[in-house]
């Protein structure tokens, strides 16, 4: 090696010697924030329930406090996570990725497609359709168009996972009377109460556990991994779900085949980096502590956590790779799909903001209640030619990386 050289791999390495020592440093100087914000829908969803089961462990071992609000309605949580009103948002992938498309009810100027990415380990929700247990609704091919279901006011995600259902069953989009009712709690008493015929729940929600305990109990209807051609057509309706057998909550809805709704703890792209790494670790590292204070709490675990990173379609916060790299748990396959989200998700920003620029331009109000601007921004998905969001396989991924516009 000649002296100049030398002399450049040294400055080379003090250089990096250097960059390691400041951000040491940086994280030395970091403290916990005196409030970390977090959202649910209403108290007693489970992901509320589960969050204010270990957030006082945290606040003791930290100082922090947490909020955990409830608002009922997704794209407030969507405006208020994108005005850093609230850090962290309990949100299923199927949601998640309506935000950042732009769908729907999100299709809002303000809210429409935020980088929203996973944050924190969170739980597997096993959900479908329910009935009373002393219904003569038996089976999917009992239920026939006009078939009462309840639904709760703001559940965007629960609306369209009915139109996946009518979808599998070969109802038609409308084929089940939707029967709205003021929030989650009076759409399910709606069931034993007979004013519908079916409610969406999962085995181990508290309004499941009281019906099964009664004398009339549940049933929950199996959805047939035999019964391919049906699932391709929910697939075409909800290509963000998957289904599973259940082994959780009610005996009635063990070995039952349902969906599975995996949440997680969201948060924008620009969050915090180290509260975002020592969030994850102090979950990962206090697991047994608070692993029994919630019937969910188990499904924290990284395995879990892992086993959604590998089919997600949602970008992962890069606070979270760290600590997963620290654990040797990230690997190219996992860099892949994290490539492939990030670019797709950055895609989607950028067309949703053009969109609005141009539908100002040209005089369209928008507004998700406004059929000209939701056509108009569906059109324009078109246009640049954006791919769906949607679960996909490691070889999947290597295939369509290459196709997709950094």
């Amino acid at each position: 090696m000649t002296r100049k050289s030398f002399v450049m791999v040294v400055a080379l390495a003090s250089m990096l010697l250097a960059a390691a020592e400041a951000q040491d440093k940086a994280a030395g100087d970091w403290k916990w924030p005196p409030l970390i914000v977090s959202m649910d829908t209403n108290p007693v969803a489970p992901t509320y329930v589960l969050a204010i089961s270990w957030a006082p462990l945290h606040e003791k071992d930290t100082g922090t406090k947490w909020r955990v609000l409830a608002e009922a309605s997704s794209v407030q949580k969507t405006e208020m996570m994108k005005s850093h009103k609230a850090d962290f948002w309990w949100s299923d992938l199927h949601t998640t990725a309506q935000v950042i498309e732009g769908n729907s009810t999100f299709a809002t100027r303000d809210g429409g497609s935020i980088p929203l990415v996973i944050a924190h380990q969170g739980f597997v929700q096993m959900s479908g359709l329910a009935t009373m247990g002393d219904s003569k609704l038996m089976t999917l091919k009992d239920i026939k168009p006009g078939t009462r279901v309840s639904v709760a006011a703001g559940t965007t995600a629960i609306v369209q996972f009915l139109d996946g259902f009518e979808a599998w069953m070969g109802l038609g989009k409308g084929g089940l009377a939707k029967m709205p009712f003021s929030d989650f709690p009076s759409a399910n008493r709606a069931l034993p109460e007979g004013k519908v015929d079916l409610a969406f729940s999962d085995p181990g929600a508290l309004f499941a556990r009281e019906q099964d305990s009664s004398p009339r109990g549940i049933r929950f209807f199996d959805f047939p991994a035999s019964d391919t051609a049906a699932y391709q057509r929910f697939k075409q309706v909800i290509p963000t779900v998957d289904f599973a057998v259940n082994t959780i909550g009610v005996k009635s809805a063990a070995g039952v085949r349902m969906m599975k709704i995996r949440f997680q703890g969201m948060a924008m792209e620009d969050a915090d980096a180290e509260m975002v790494y020592r969030l994850v670790k102090w979950l990962d590292e206090n697991h047994a502590a608070y692993k029994g204070l919630n019937v969910n709490a188990p499904m924290m675990s990284l395995d879990v956590f892992m086993d959604t990173i590998r089919m997600t379609f949602i970008p992962v916060h890069a606070g979270a790779i760290r600590y997963l790299k620290e654990k040797g748990l990230w690997g190219a396959k996992d860099e892949a799909r994290q490539e492939y989200n990030s670019r797709l998700m950055k895609l989607y920003n950028k067309a949703y903001q053009e969109a609005v620029a141009k539908a100002d331009a040209a005089k369209i109000e928008v507004n998700p209640r406004n059929d000209k601007w939701l056509d108009f921004w569906a059109s324009y998905k078109k246009q640049t030619a954006l791919p769906i969001f949607q679960i996909m396989s490691d070889d999947e991924v290597a295939t369509a990386l290459p196709k997709l516009p950094k």
